[in-house]
């Protein structure tokens, strides 16, 4: 859905005109978001896939060390 422009400033200081709900930044990377709101939507969703990431990384490490681990040293 294309919105009304508006120029939204990211915080390396780079200016873009954003028509779109998400952009990415030209200079460095970053996204930009044209609203707020989504800024902190984007924000949660990341830490609950890194979490997550980490939780499965965490199981399997859990699960070699019980099975195969275990086993070998005693």
């Amino acid at each position: 859905m294309m919105m009304a422009e508006k120029q939204v400033i990211c915080k390396c200081g780079h200016p873009s005109l954003m028509r779109s709900g998400k952009d990415w930044c030209a200079k460095c990377g970053r996204p930009l978001f044209y609203e707020g709101r989504d800024r902190g939507r984007h924000r949660r969703n990341t830490l609950f896939v890194t979490a997550a990431l980490l939780a499965g990384i965490g199981m399997v490490v859990y699960l070699f060390m019980e099975m195969i681990v275990a086993h070998i040293g005693g």
